[in-house]
This record gives C-alpha cells, structure tokens and sequence, in this order.
C-alpha cells in the first residue's frame, strides 16, 4: 500500500498534461490532489494492517 502512490508520483509523464480541466483547474494540479488524498487513506489502511491491536 505504501508503494502504489510513490511509483505513481515517478510516472510524471503520464498525467502531466492541461486537459481534461475540473472546475477550471488543469489536471495536472488536481490529479495531484485527488492521489494525495488517496495515499493518505492507503497509508492509514497500512498503518491498521501493520498494527491491528493498537490504536
């Protein structure tokens, strides 16, 4: 879970284009935001996986 996000951040060609625009912003910007979102909920479903007990 921790890996998914960092191998996606390398693969900066892929999304480092204008088009398609969300509410005006280029998705190069919000593509960005939308995976910092989801590496936090991936990181926290690490986190319960790695220590199942605590809290």
């Amino acid at each position: 879970m921790f890996v998914i996000p960092w191998i996606l951040y390398t693969l900066l060609p892929v999304y480092n284009t204008i088009q398609p625009e969300l509410g005006g912003v280029p998705f190069f910007y919000w593509f960005q935001t939308l995976w910092l979102l989801i590496s936090a909920i991936l990181f926290v479903i690490g986190v319960l996986l790695l220590y199942p007990g605590k809290r």
